[in-house]
């Protein structure tokens, strides 16, 4: 595990893939318009992706910016990247592990 990651949750596997739908939003993640969304695509209540948003953040996985004044989303931050890239190569390598594989 990468130092100073966080350690192993339950919402892993959901966290991962709503940090790769966040990716492919690519204008940035706003939760009031993508929380529907991603829980379509994710298959889960647009509660859920509340809650993971909630635990992105709290994580650091992801960071505001503003791309037009007074107008502020969120994208991956450095750390959100890199525990991404680790998580998708963890579960590439063991086909029996949580989550949801996109």
């Amino acid at each position: 595990m990468t130092e100073g990651f966080y350690r192993p949750s339950p919402l892993d596997g959901h966290l991962t893939t709503f940090l790769q739908l966040i990716e492919e939003l690519g204008d940035g993640y706003r939760p009031i318009a993508h929380a529907p969304v991603l829980a379509e695509r994710g298959g889960w209540q647009p509660a859920f992706s509340n809650a993971l948003f909630d635990s992105a953040r709290g994580r650091r996985l992801v960071e505001p910016y503003q791309p037009r004044r007074n107008v502020t989303r969120w994208r991956l931050s450095q750390r959100g990247r890199d525990w991404l890239a680790e998580r998708v190569a963890s579960q590439e390598g063991d086909p029996s592990s949580s989550g949801v594989s996109r």
